[in-house]
């Protein structure tokens, strides 16, 4: 812990606008991007956070397994069979951050409800700010809609291959190419 003291002891920063620079300012908060020890840092906050979690009896259940949440770096996926449950898993993780010193990016939260026909329940989820609702969402390269079909997500897919494929072809067929 000594040695993460002195790593992010005295730290200041300078920022470029423009091409003029602003003046130094001390860093108090957060953590060095490209540290080899942010992730890590990262991961023992929000590892602390998910031990919040366990008390909480939402998520969602099959057997003897309940799946609350999925986290993958800084991406975290909140999951409940009903809007109550959603709104206190949101509750108990936004207080849960808040008590360690980070804070919920409230512009980058979703919140996405999935139904077989088309959509018409509205969520009102609230952590000071309203969440926006969504169709769909992009998670860990995965294309996720409400309706729970997978065509568009496979149809996403093969257009980046074959876009891929157009470049690839065209340098092999370039003159130039030996």
């Amino acid at each position: 812990m000594q040695a993460l003291r002195y790593l992010y002891r005295g730290s200041s920063a300078c920022v470029r606008i423009n091409g003029a620079y602003i003046d130094w300012f001390d860093i108090r908060r957060g953590v060095r991007q490209g540290c080899v020890a942010s992730p890590w840092l990262f991961n023992l906050s929000m590892d602390s956070c998910l031990y919040d979690f366990k008390e909480c009896k939402c998520g969602l259940r099959k057997d003897e397994l309940s799946v609350k949440c999925l986290l993958y770096a800084y991406d975290q996926v909140i999951l409940a069979p009903l809007q109550c449950g959603l709104q206190e898993m949101v509750i108990n993780i936004n207080d849960s951050v808040k008590t360690r010193g980070m804070k919920v990016n409230v512009g980058k939260t979703k919140v996405m409800v999935f139904e077989r026909a088309e959509s018409t329940t509205e969520y009102d989820l609230l952590i000071g700010e309203k969440i926006v609702q969504v169709k769909e969402f992009v998670y860990l390269g995965s294309l996720f809609t409400n309706d729970g079909k997978h065509d568009r997500n496979i149809e996403r897919r093969v257009n980046a291959v074959n876009k891929v494929n157009g470049a690839l072809l065209a340098i092999v067929n370039s003159k130039s190419f030996s």
